[in-house]
């Protein structure tokens, strides 16, 4: 510590380098190490905090989040990982889910939906489970002929077979319909040879209609189309007309759209509780989207132009802070008639800086952002997912215009300007409170 003394020079210095020295760190596969959220000048006597940067995706100067944790137990508890994998290329993202699983039958369940099994095998398990099916059946039903040839002379003068390996030529060629090579294609008298050739050219046409259904499944997957919707790599958070919002945006990248779309936002967030083992618990709640408005349209929105979701984070909301909902409930049990005075209140008091404290003082926050559509062509029902960790949400910005118009008249959408944000201008009306 004193060799960081003498390099950084006197004490005020050296408080600013600790700070800066504990950010946190974030490994390949999205993980957040939680620390201290430092707020500190730079050196020099400048005002900007240390946890401030210019904005990875915009122009403006956006806040890094940095967290706290306040209790023994969850100082020992590992570090989250997000649960939806993310590719940073475009906004594009599959949307599996990096969740383990313990504690059930995992037999029984391949065995009850052997189908489903079998479609979510990837493809290098599927072609060699098929490759194994197939190989097995011309074995079994090759004994078969083996043994349908030491019934009689007959049948074997019939057939031509004089060893396994001739019966399992046969039995290839009896199931793909190559043709047979056999001395007599009707078999002489051999009359077991009957049952046994219906037998294996049913179990073949089956072997080849679960085939040709799990190749058609898999290639006509939807999990390819979801990635066709890119999302804004960041979500802002900002104040505007007196309340704190919630901002992302996606839009379609295929000319031709998803039918019927409709937007889901959940919230995953690790909280204290003393009443559970561990305690703390894992909750998963939705969020209600402010716009696009759920009245109008039904919900559903056009994709082919960038579209804004928007949650409000008033008292109510998964987003705010505690304090504020306790007010809120109290508020509510002394009076029947203060529920509304009391929300409006609650909304005076969310501001941008409060609803920060509240984010950055969790282990871990994820938002969840689901849109579902149909595939006009192969109509199966499309979910694109997309998820925001709080090393991805940016403070008091507005997303950059991705929208413009070409000399020719016609629409032009830039997606490298989908991500882009700037810094959101005054607003008036926003309540200095904290």
């Amino acid at each position: 510590m004193v060799g960081f003394q003498s390099l950084f020079g006197d004490e005020a210095t050296w408080s600013w380098a600790s700070m800066r020295l504990g950010s946190y760190t974030r490994d390949k596969l999205g993980s957040y190490s939680p620390v201290t959220c430092w707020d500190a000048p730079e050196p020099g006597g400048g005002d900007a905090a240390a946890g401030t940067h210019s904005g990875a995706a915009g122009n403006g100067s956006s806040t890094l989040l940095q967290t706290s944790r306040s209790s023994a137990s969850t100082r020992g508890s590992p570090r989250m990982k997000r649960i939806l994998t993310r590719d940073e290329k475009g906004g594009v993202s599959e949307g599996r889910f990096s969740i383990s699983r313990e504690g059930y039958p995992e037999l029984p369940l391949v065995f009850s939906s052997f189908f489903h099994a079998l479609i979510q095998m990837s493809m290098t398990r599927l072609v060699c489970t098929f490759f194994v099916m197939y190989v097995t059946v011309y074995g079994l039903f090759g004994s078969c002929w083996f043994a349908v040839s030491r019934l009689s002379e007959e049948c074997q003068d019939s057939l031509g077979i004089h060893t396994y390996r001739d019966a399992f030529h046969l039995s290839l060629e009896t199931q793909q319909t190559i043709g047979f090579g056999v001395p007599d294609p009707y078999f002489s008298n051999c009359t077991t040879v009957t049952p046994l050739l219906v037998t294996q050219t049913l179990c073949g046409l089956l072997l080849d209609m679960v085939a040709l259904n799990v190749l058609y499944q898999r290639f006509s997957s939807p999990v390819g189309r979801s990635m066709s919707m890119a999302f804004s790599k960041v979500a802002i958070l900002r104040e505007q007309d007196g309340h704190v919002n919630l901002v992302f945006r996606f839009c379609e990248i295929r000319k031709q759209p998803l039918l019927d779309v409709y937007v889901r936002v959940y919230c995953l967030q690790r909280m204290e509780n003393p009443f559970v083992e561990g305690g703390e618990e894992i909750r998963l709640c939705p969020l209600e989207i402010e716009e696009p408005d759920g009245d109008a349209a039904e919900g559903r929105v056009l994709s082919t132009l960038p579209v804004t979701v928007v949650h409000l984070i008033d008292a109510e909301s998964p987003l705010a802070p505690a304090e504020a909902k306790e007010e809120i409930d109290a508020a509510a049990a002394a009076s029947a008639d203060a529920a509304g005075a009391a929300a409006e209140g609650g909304e005076r008091r969310l501001t941008l800086e409060g609803v920060r404290r509240a984010l950055t003082s969790q282990p871990f926050l994820e938002i969840i952002a689901v849109v579902c559509g149909t595939d006009e062509n192969s109509g199966n029902t499309v979910e694109a997912r997309f998820s925001y960790t709080l090393e991805e949400l940016r403070w008091d910005q507005v997303f950059a215009s991705c929208v413009s118009v070409k000399r020719d008249g016609c629409l032009y959408v830039d997606f490298n300007a989908l991500h882009e944000t700037v810094n959101a201008p005054c607003d008036d009306s926003a309540d200095p409170e904290t």
